[in-house]
């Protein structure tokens, strides 16, 4: 059993930009037997949050209350090599009460807009080994989801209807991986996604692993995917259009991975062709803004990652990723590098030190684009006390940078941040890099 409760909030570093948020959450589990287990969660939280708008053109009295709660119940089973699976039903909800604000100092709006919104569902999967080097997975995950939208205005009697949906999907999928060689294993999978109102997607997926080395490892790997339009994106809010069709896209990628003795290596090509990317455009006859689909899209880029462990206590991490898109999306960036200097002692004190650099990060698209760059330099000292008490202090943003990753928001200069960390049960002493 777990049990655990969360509190955190903060005036914001604007004015009108509070936020404050309670969680909650309890876990069970049961073995049954050596081979079968039966486990439940749930998860409650509660927040409430001020939105400032644009600092051209602040907003008075936005605010948002939002409660949510998860839970589910597992079965699961596990026979080693030969079989394992899990059975899982699951329910979230959640209730919205939402004040869009204004711009001047009195309210131009009478009523607060209103939701409640559930998902629910069962998820199921059973891996089997039929001989050596094969692993074969079935699935099936089913989803009813939905929910009511309305403007509830101040008098207590009117209530304006905006959308009440409830939509199905159901699939079904099987995985295949066989190794054919030492140095060979192929990967085969199928999915048949049936959706109530966007009809059927058949989702194919083929890989090849190449083990040239003992430690060396190519992958190649051909896969389709697809998004289905939201509700919200068909029926909600001005921009909706319940004509939209789903996102489609053909993904190619290449990989390579190389471990030593202190070193992980990775680095990873794709190329992603896709159809009816759903994008909010001006409406033709200029009456605002809607949701279509804008045809055609291309990616491709790269991603590298390296690890280097110096010694036990001390590893260095390196990301670079690049992204070129004929079609930009909103906050996706060009280039995004990240560096970490990760310290553990193997007694009572742990540090790093972080700096991530992003250009390119689309915060405007259409006609008129516009990007962001920056620099964030972050920092985490700890200190433990006792085996259940202790102290930590971070820094984030200590260069400062004034940045935004959307439109007229621009995020916190350098913050601080420290604490004391209380654990009920004895922690155990942090370990090294190495076992």
């Amino acid at each position: 059993m777990a049990l655990g409760v969360n509190y955190q909030r903060t005036d914001g570093h604007r004015q009108n930009s509070d936020f404050e948020q309670y969680t909650d959450f309890i876990k069970l589990g049961y073995d049954i037997n050596k081979n079968w287990k039966v486990s439940a969660d749930l998860n409650l939280t509660y927040f409430e949050f001020s939105n400032p708008g644009p600092e051209d053109a602040p907003l008075f009295d936005s605010h948002a209350e939002i409660s949510r709660g998860l839970t589910s119940v597992s079965l699961s089973n596990n026979y080693g090599e030969k079989t394992s699976g899990v059975l899982r039903f699951f329910y979230d909800w959640g209730h919205h009460e939402i004040n869009d604000g204004h711009l001047w100092s009195q309210p131009l709006k009478d009523y607060l807009y209103k939701h409640d919104d559930f998902i629910r569902g069962v998820n199921w999967y059973q891996s089997v080994s039929l001989f050596s080097g094969n692993r074969i997975t079935l699935g099936f995950d089913y989803q009813n989801f939905g929910g009511e939208a309305f403007n509830d205005f101040f008098d207590g009697h009117s209530v304006d209807l905006v959308s009440d949906k409830n939509q199905n999907e159901v699939a079904g999928y099987v995985d295949f991986r066989q190794e054919i060689t030492k140095w060979l294993t192929a990967d085969f999978g199928f999915r048949a996604d049936s959706h109530s109102e966007a009809g059927t997607q058949m989702i194919p997926q083929f890989g090849l692993s190449f083990y040239t080395l003992k430690n060396d490892n190519f992958k190649v790997l051909v896969s389709k995917g697809f998004r289905n339009p939201t509700i919200m994106e068909l029926y909600m809010f001005a921009p909706k259009n319940s004509e939209l069709e789903p996102e489609k896209m053909m993904n190619y990628e290449v990989a390579y991975s190389k471990i030593m003795r202190r070193l992980r290596f990775e680095t990873n090509l794709f190329y992603i062709k896709g159809d009816n990317l759903i994008n909010v455009v001006p409406r033709i006859d200029g009456a605002g803004m809607i949701r279509q689909n804008t045809g055609e899209f291309e990616n491709y880029g790269f991603e590298l990652g390296v690890k280097y462990a110096l010694n036990p206590n001390l590893l260095f991490v390196f990301n670079y990723s690049y992204l070129n898109m004929d079609k930009p999306v909103t906050g996706a960036p060009e280039n995004k590098f990240f560096f970490m200097a990760d310290y553990v002692s193997n007694k009572k004190f742990s540090s790093s030190i972080s700096l991530q650099y992003v250009s390119g990060l689309y915060i405007l698209t259409g006609n008129d684009p516009k990007t962001e760059s920056y620099a964030l330099l972050n920092a985490n000292l700890g200190y433990s006390l006792f085996r259940c008490l202790s102290l930590f202090v971070k820094g984030e943003n200590l260069l400062g940078q004034k940045y935004q990753t959307y439109e007229g928001f621009y995020m916190p200069k350098a913050t601080f941040m420290g604490g004391i960390k209380i654990y009920i049960a004895p922690r155990q002493r942090a370990t090294s890099f190495f076992h």
